[in-house]
């Protein structure tokens, strides 16, 4: 450990800050790990890492909370083309629920099941357009809702992922049923 003063003695300098409580347990750490990510890690009273914040090699800040075992609950970043994401994890750091803005100005919100499986997902696009779609534990769409201007569209697919119900509702026009069978035919419409 580096430690100096400047000449005015209003500046510290090193390369690793520890933080202990009167009993000798760790409770933050400031440092340069790998001599290239800045770190602050904050520590409960077990020592138990709790907070993360970092500056990673590629310049993308990162913020993680985590639980009792030191595995990120929470974690939050400015990740690709500067845009912002967090994720929220389980006790066994899978991905569960993750939020983020696109690079064309659109934003989702996904929920994944306990094996990671992408099964909700809403979203607005850059249009204003914006969809709800629930998907299978394949991460296939089995509905999904959307509106785009004034107009309305819900679809429900069979289980050979055909289109077996379409309802859509549109200004100035009567709103419109389609049933399909399994072959993806006309069975039904209305009006």
């Amino acid at each position: 450990m580096l430690l100096g003063a400047s000449k005015d003695d209003r500046t510290i300098s090193a390369e690793r800050f520890v933080l202990l409580s009167k009993a000798g347990v760790t409770r933050g750490v400031f440092a340069l790990v790998d001599d290239q990510v800045p770190s602050l890690r904050l520590y409960d009273q077990k020592g138990t890492e709790r907070v993360a914040l970092q500056v990673m090699p590629d310049r993308t800040p990162t913020l993680s909370l985590c639980n009792d075992q030191r595995a990120t609950s929470l974690w939050a970043g400015v990740v690709r083309n500067d845009l912002p994401a967090f994720e929220l994890r389980d006790r066994e750091k899978r991905t569960r629920i993750s939020c983020g803005v696109q690079s064309r100005g659109s934003t989702a919100l996904n929920f994944q099941d306990s094996k990671g499986n992408l099964r909700l997902s809403m979203g607005l696009s850059n249009t204003d357009t914006a969809s709800l779609y629930y998907k299978d534990s394949n991460g296939s769409d089995l509905m999904g809702l959307f509106s785009a201007d004034q107009s309305l569209f819900f679809y429900k697919r069979d289980n050979a992922f055909h289109k077996s119900i379409q309802l859509s509702v549109e200004p100035k026009e009567a709103p419109s049923l389609l049933i399909t069978d399994k072959d993806g035919k006309q069975s039904f419409k209305a009006p």
